[in-house]
């Protein structure tokens, strides 16, 4: 599914090379393509939407590796349930510009894009009926946010 019902706040030193975040997305927002299928993943049998309307994911250390690499530790929270997330994210940062202005961003912009794979199992759901053999327990959380400096 995809969704850009996404907010939080982001905070990036470019000289340090460090930063920090917390990202919230509207569970309920998120669109697979079919609405059945939307249904049925917002009931309390996968992601129980009306409990746990958001899912988040908030750093607990963010480390620079190399180049526009940096290793990004967490808290994600999916169906109320809290586990420790590791990924490596790629940040670009660009200081206010004609660029960035003609692009309609205000003051400086952050591109965050990171992705890690996560268990349903771990996040209490629970495959079954007629979805046992056609979703995965594995999944790929994928996620693309911009930030800017200005109001």
């Amino acid at each position: 599914g995809r969704t850009d019902k996404v907010t939080g706040s982001i905070r990036f030193d470019p000289t340090r090379r460090t930063g920090s975040g917390r990202i919230v997305v509207d569970a309920a927002s998120i669109d697979t393509g079919i609405p059945v299928r939307n249904d049925h993943m917002r009931s309390s049998d996968w992601l129980n939407t009306a409990k746990n309307p958001t899912i988040v994911f908030e750093t607990t250390n963010v480390r620079f590796l190399r180049g526009n690499t940096y290793s990004v530790a967490g808290r994600f929270t999916l169906n109320g349930v809290t586990r420790n997330v590791t990924t490596n994210a790629e940040v670009r940062y660009q200081k206010e510009s004609d660029a960035t202005r003609n692009a309609r961003f205000r003051g400086d912009v952050l591109q965050v894009r990171t992705s890690f794979r996560i268990k349903l199992s771990d996040y209490g759901i629970k495959i079954a009926g007629p979805a046992t053999g056609k979703v995965a327990n594995d999944v790929t959380i994928t996620l693309t946010v911009y930030g800017q400096s200005g109001s």
